[in-house]
């Protein structure tokens, strides 16, 4: 692993994992990094804590015993590891307010017929977490303390769920799809669709939406496996910062 100086784009230092193979997926609350690690089909999945303040971190490990690794998302004094593969597919929640992660509970893959996280987001206070499974196929909003669905974004059966970003104040949740309606974007309160449009150049790439301001990005994959970075700009008529229809398409080879 690498950290980087986001104005100079320097590697300032290299954390090596050397007992915790294949990490993947990475959130940050304030100098801690939890990482998700384990290489495909090895059971070795699992998340592990750095303490970025230090000189040399040490990593705190927690076995899972998972196919692969977990997709980690973190706010606020909670985390949530979702497993990528397998079927089913739990959510499992933790408390990281203390020195060490607490376990919550799970929101279980089989009672809610769950398969595969393709993405989650979390709100800003870690109260809620939406998820995109493979299915159903659909957005949902869970409760991290209660670990109840509280909402659900989108119709069953629109097409695969593969992409998440929330808006800054939680106002706004973008999803993105394979095939179909690539991105939509909702009302984070009342589930309400304010936006949705096609791409404009080929697949969505899964994990591929973020928002920057009043403007959404996603990141397609066109033929020849060139990347494109769509961006979808504010509405001039809408005061929060929604994406409106028109957009620009950069292309990265």
């Amino acid at each position: 692993m690498a950290e980087i100086d986001t104005g100079t784009l320097k590697i300032k230092r290299r954390i090596d994992l050397p007992e915790h193979p294949c990490p993947t997926s990475l959130a940050l609350t304030g100098e801690r990094l939890w990482v998700g690690y384990g290489c495909f089909d090895k059971f070795q999945g699992g998340f592990l804590a750095l303490d970025l303040a230090a000189t040399s971190p040490t990593p705190v490990a927690i076995g899972l015993g998972l196919h692969s690794a977990p997709k980690v998302v973190a706010a606020g004094n909670t985390l949530v590891v979702g497993e990528v593969t397998g079927v089913p597919a739990d959510l499992i929640v933790y408390d990281i307010g203390g020195p060490a992660p607490t376990l919550r509970g799970k929101i279980d893959g089989v009672t809610h017929d769950q398969s595969e996280v393709r993405d989650l987001a979390l709100t800003s206070d870690g109260a809620h977490v939406i998820s995109a499974f493979d299915t159903p196929y659909r957005f949902d909003t869970w409760n991290t303390t209660t670990l109840s669905r509280v909402r659900r974004y989108g119709q069953p059966h629109e097409a695969y769920p593969t992409g998440l970003a929330i808006s800054s104040g939680d106002a706004y949740v973008a999803g993105g799809r394979d095939w179909n309606t690539d991105v939509t974007v909702y009302d984070a309160a009342t589930g309400a669709t304010v936006f949705s449009g096609d791409n404009p150049a080929g697949r969505f790439v899964t994990g591929g939406l973020a928002f920057s301001g009043t403007n959404l990005y996603a990141l397609l994959r066109g033929s020849g496996d060139q990347l494109h970075l769509w961006r979808l700009k504010r509405s001039p008529r809408l005061s929060r910062g929604i994406p409106a229809s028109s957009g620009s398409v950069y292309a990265v080879a």
